[in-house]
């Protein structure tokens, strides 16, 4: 049933990217299935049940965006939809958010290389170089992408863009003042 339903809005005469959109529309039907049973277990990280929807949602996206062309922002839509939106939805993060991290929550390095102390960063005696964090960096993407790009799929840009853009931002600017991700100027 949800997969006739992706098919039929997203598959119509009226939608572009149709190639792109049988994984779209396959994609759907795995998100939703992430989502429901994120939603029993509180999580979407509490369980090791949603791996292989993980893994197979990641192979989907991956094969599915190279059928779109390089400057289209529905990849980021995607991105959003599938990654980031099962947490900001209810304003979880991934319970490994630091695990990609080289420095510790309370590390900071200089411009220069070297390991500055706290007192040395909070007082910005030293420019620091941002500590990198793969979930904002993807959360920064898809909000670039999505706000500087062009939808060939104007229903996409409508239904996804414009009714998830203003929450995302929202959960952008409250999480990643705390998580120092990648430079954004």
């Amino acid at each position: 049933m949800i997969y006739i339903n992706q098919r039929r809005q997203w598959m119509g005469p009226e939608n572009s990217n149709l190639t792109a959109k049988q994984y779209f529309v396959v994609g759907q039907v795995v998100f939703f299935h992430r989502r429901f049973i994120s939603l029993l277990l509180r999580h979407p990280d509490n369980y090791s049940i949603l791996v292989p929807f993980n893994a197979l949602q990641k192979i989907i996206y991956r094969v599915g965006v190279r059928q779109l062309p390089k400057n289209d922002a529905e990849k980021a839509v995607w991105a959003d939809l599938w990654f980031v939106y099962i947490y900001s939805k209810y304003n979880w993060l991934p319970h490994d958010i630091f695990a990609d991290r080289v420095l510790d929550y309370d590390e900071f390095r200089g411009t220069d290389g070297r390991i500055v102390t706290m007192e040395e960063a909070l007082l910005d005696k030293i420019p620091l170089m941002p500590k990198k964090n793969n979930f904002m960096d993807l959360l920064w993407f898809c909000l670039k992408t999505m706000a500087t790009g062009n939808f060939v799929d104007k229903e996409m840009e409508e239904v996804h863009f414009l009714r998830n853009f203003a929450g995302e931002a929202q959960f952008y600017a409250y999480n990643a003042p705390k998580h120092l991700h990648e430079d954004v100027s």
